[in-house]
């Protein structure tokens, strides 16, 4: 796959990312939304497109790297307010999560996040 370089006119190759649902694989993730007294939640389904060196060799992460996803995405979603998940910002909430998984992984292991299913109440 070739990706648009963002800083050069150039093309670089990429190799095929791996993509991994976050969650249980059919509800995804429920969090609540603005803190636990606001009697809101979300739940949103989130599938990220890792470097194929972030995965084992079977295509599945590691337990503890697994965690370090969680843990990363939960405290995007936890830190945001019900406006915050307006659909004209979904593309900063991805931006986020990209950066957040990335950061926790202390490379950039994310190629994409894709949001499958999102409810909010």
């Amino acid at each position: 796959m070739h990706v648009m370089n963002k800083n050069a006119a150039q093309t670089e190759h990429r190799d095929p990312g791996v993509f991994v649902k976050l969650g249980d694989p059919k509800e995804g993730l429920i969090v609540n939304v603005g803190g636990v007294n606001t009697g809101r939640y979300l739940k949103i389904g989130v599938v990220l497109e890792l470097s194929p060196d972030s995965v084992g060799k079977d295509g599945k992460i590691a337990p503890a790297n697994e965690t370090k996803i969680l843990d990363a995405v939960l405290q995007v979603l936890r830190a945001k307010k019900a406006e915050d998940f307006d659909p004209s910002k979904q593309g900063a909430l991805k931006i986020n999560i990209k950066e957040e998984v990335n950061k926790a992984f202390g490379k950039d292991c994310v190629y994409e996040v894709y949001i499958t299913t999102f409810v909010l109440q």
